[in-house]
């Protein structure tokens, strides 16, 4: 019954039945606020907590007290996802990071094959819970076991340099990528 608004004035939450926005109070230089008014990506994982990206860093919301916990510090992050599996996952420019609920903090993710401990932009997961990662080299596809990744780069035609904004995963499990040569 919430939807989580972000963008270059904060963090928002519109309760959906009563209608209600309410805009998350931002105190800049005290320690549990958020990192910087301008968010650029929003996930809400299985516990329904709120993590938000600002571009000085991931913040987890404790909605009970209001304030905010900072991850991955001076680790720029590009995208957070939370997947099916009640896992949260982090694309950075250093690789791939993943949620690690016991220690409370981010641990870089490496598949068997290496794929994915490589610059990252985006991620989403398919409904076979599959996630796909836009890194340098190409599309990476995470299998849902987590331990196997393939890449898709310049032998199938993928030109990262060219790809725009997040993917789109449509209900029948076509993935579809902006990009900027058409």
């Amino acid at each position: 019954n919430k939807l989580w608004i972000g963008g270059p004035g904060g963090l928002d939450m519109l309760d959906t039945k009563s209608r209600v926005f309410t805009h998350v109070q931002n105190k800049l230089g005290e320690g549990t606020t958020i990192s910087n008014t301008s968010i650029y990506n929003i996930a809400v994982d299985k516990k329904q907590n709120v993590w938000a990206i600002t571009n000085e860093g991931l913040n987890r919301l404790d909605e009970q007290t209001g304030r905010f916990k900072k991850y991955l510090d001076r680790t720029p992050v590009n995208f957070v996802l939370a997947d099916r599996q009640g896992n949260l996952w982090c694309s950075t420019f250093q690789g791939v990071f993943k949620y690690d609920q016991e220690s409370d903090n981010f641990l870089n993710f490496t598949d068997e094959s290496g794929l994915t401990n490589t610059p990252s932009f985006w991620m989403d997961e398919d409904s076979e819970q599959n996630i796909w990662i836009a890194a340098v080299a190409g599309i990476i596809r995470l299998d849902k076991d987590r331990k196997n990744a393939v890449l898709f780069g310049k032998s199938q035609a993928v030109n990262v340099g060219a790809l725009t904004g997040s993917p789109f995963i449509r209900q029948n499990g076509d993935i579809l990528v902006g990009d900027s040569t058409g």
